[in-house]
């Protein structure tokens, strides 16, 4: 309730996030950049900037990408079926509620969920929905480091989380933000 209260200054402050320049932001993503249909799964999504500037690059590159933006029922979610459906870009926008916090997701062969395990009451419970939606071989692009005590930051402390990808194998590619499902 605190971030709906506060949706509409947070929707101008997202709207000055940097756009990232593929391919060169996130290198280890390469070999996502050759599938012909990657799905791109965005939890917690705000206004997508990776996820949409991610598939409007594989699109250049012939490639026909799907995207799941999840969050909050916010205004930025009616912006992004906007903005989507007006970049012609496959998307499917679900709202997380209380009586259904977490969507079903699709099978996806990369997940977004950046900054918001620590805002999360059960991230582990997250974490392995995501973790199973993800294909063998899917990227999961996060921050699982620990973050400071402050009034959202509900779970500071992310280091079940760390171990729970350590002891399923997932290769951690970029310390505690980028891992490869085995």
């Amino acid at each position: 309730q605190a971030y709906v209260t506060h949706s509409h200054l947070h929707f101008l402050r997202m709207l000055s996030y940097e756009i990232p320049r593929w391919p060169a932001h996130i290198p280890e993503l390469a070999p996502l950049f050759d599938n012909a249909r990657p799905t791109i799964v965005d939890f917690g999504c705000g206004l997508a900037q990776l996820s949409i500037s991610l598939a409007l690059f594989l699109r250049e590159k012939g490639c026909s990408p799907e995207m799941f933006l999840a969050d909050i029922p916010v205004p930025q979610l009616e912006f992004l079926r906007w903005f989507c459906h007006r970049l012609k870009l496959p998307a499917t926008i679900a709202e997380c509620t209380t009586s259904i916090p977490l969507p079903q997701l699709p099978a996806c062969d990369l997940l977004v969920a950046t900054e918001l395990f620590e805002h999360l009451h059960d991230p582990l419970q997250y974490l392995a929905a995501f973790c199973e939606a993800l294909k063998p071989g899917g990227f999961l692009l996060t921050n699982i480091a620990d973050h400071t005590s402050e009034f959202l930051h509900v779970t500071p402390n992310l280091a079940p989380l760390r171990e729970y990808l350590r002891k399923h194998g997932w290769r951690e590619l970029r310390s505690n933000r980028i891992f490869q499902k085995p």
